[in-house]
């Protein structure tokens, strides 16, 4: 007979014009629990959205997603947050593991390998205010190595690539 356990179970939830998405890797007392626990009454537990994001890490299940986020949150006012998490570790190979988009433009990225800050070749958190203020950190296995702080760049109209207006 063939095992019709999920591997990873998806649980949703919405309050406040936030709609949560949560994925999890479900280990076998949760995948057991889930295709068979009663209540008082005899009846089976029908656990959905915020019940069953307590429920499942009460149950030792880690937040996974192989092929994407495993948290998001997105807002009614365009505005979202995302996690990628392997194995209950905030990662990513291919780009940011926590990204943040702001409905006013603001943006915030954050790169992990194992748990930890880290990037190869970049800054891995960016911080880019919708002021223009730019903050970088850079990190190593999750050590800081250093900070930049980066002002916004001026525009004035009509000025050419230095920044000057012909006269």
């Amino acid at each position: 007979m063939a095992d019709t356990t999920p591997s990873h179970i998806t649980a949703r939830s919405r309050k406040d014009c936030i709609e949560t998405t949560r994925t999890y890797a479900v280990n076998e007392d949760a995948a057991r629990d889930l295709r068979g626990t009663r209540d008082w009454l005899g009846g089976y537990l029908k656990l959905s959205g915020r019940d069953l994001m307590a429920w499942l890490p009460y149950k030792g299940c880690l937040l996974d997603c192989p092929d994407g986020p495993a948290v998001v949150r997105r807002s009614s006012d365009g505005s979202f947050y995302e996690e990628y998490w392997r194995n209950g570790k905030l990662h990513r190979e291919d780009g940011p593991a926590v990204v943040w988009r702001s409905a006013t433009g603001a943006t915030e990225d954050s790169y992990y390998r194992d748990g930890k800050r880290h990037r190869d070749g970049g800054p891995a958190f960016v911080r880019c205010g919708s002021d223009g203020v730019r903050e970088e950190r850079y990190y190593r296995d999750g050590t800081l190595i250093r900070e930049e702080r980066h002002a916004p760049r001026s525009v004035v109209p009509g000025a050419n690539a230095s920044g000057t207006k012909p006269l």
